[in-house]
C-alpha cells in the first residue's frame, strides 16, 4: 500500500511538472526553479535532491536535450489543491516493472574508439584558479564571519543549483552574497 501511494505521488508530481506531456524536455535548472520558486513546493536544495532521486529511481531521464519523464510511464492528474509530499519524492519507489524497458538488438554491434589527443589539451591550460580554493575559503570565512564548513556548504549548494560551475566560481558567488569586496576575492583568485 505504501509503495502504491508513493508511486501515485510520483505520477502526480511528474504530471504537474511536465503538464502531462511525455515528450517534453526541460533543463534541470528550470525544474529546480519551477518546483522551488514558482510552485513553492520545496527549497532549491530539496528540489535538487528530488530531481536526483527521481532520475536514480528511473522515473525521469536526463539527456543533452534536458530532463523528461521516462518513456512509457503513466502519469496521474493530481486532485485540486494537491501538494507533493517531500519524503515520498526524496525516497521514490523504483520504476514499476510493467513500464516498457528498452531492449538492445544483439544483432547490432557497436564499437567505441578512444582517442587520446594531447595536442588539444595542451591548448587549454588547467584551471589556474583551482589552486586558490583553500585560501578563498579562508578569506571568505574570515571576512564574512562564517566558518569554513558553512562557506563550503553554501558553495556546494550553488554548484548544485547552477549546474556546471567550478568550485572557485561558486565560492566567489558566496562571497558576493555576503557583501564582500570582490576586488579582494579577485586578488585571491588571481594569485
Amino acid at each position: 500500500m505504501i509503495s502504491q501511494d508513493s508511486e501515485e505521488e510520483v505520477r502526480r508530481f511528474i504530471n504537474s511538472s511536465f503538464s502531462g506531456s511525455s515528450g517534453l524536455h526541460l533543463p534541470s535548472e528550470e525544474l529546480i526553479r519551477l518546483w522551488s520558486l514558482e510552485f513553492q513546493w520545496f527549497s532549491p536544495l530539496e528540489s535538487s535532491e528530488v530531481l536526483e532521486k527521481l532520475i536514480e529511481a528511473g522515473w525521469l531521464s536526463i539527456s543533452e536535450e534536458g530532463v523528461s519523464p521516462t518513456e512509457g510511464i503513466e502519469t496521474s492528474l493530481p486532485p485540486l489543491g494537491w501538494k507533493p509530499i517531500f519524503r515520498k519524492l526524496a525516497n521514490p519507489p523504483g520504476l514499476p516493472s510493467q513500464a516498457p524497458v528498452e531492449t538492445v538488438d544483439e544483432s547490432i554491434t557497436t564499437s567505441v574508439t578512444i582517442v587520446n589527443n594531447n595536442e588539444n589539451s595542451e591548448k587549454y591550460p588547467p584551471d589556474w584558479a583551482e589552486g586558490s580554493i583553500p585560501q578563498l575559503i579562508s578569506v571568505i570565512g574570515e571576512n564574512s564571519g562564517l566558518d569554513s564548513k558553512e562557506v563550503v556548504r553554501r558553495a556546494q549548494r550553488k554548484r548544485r543549483a547552477l549546474g556546471h560551475v567550478t568550485l572557485w566560481m561558486s565560492l566567489a558567488l558566496v562571497a558576493r552574497d555576503q557583501g564582500l569586496d570582490m576586488s579582494l576575492i579577485d586578488e585571491v583568485i588571481g594569485n
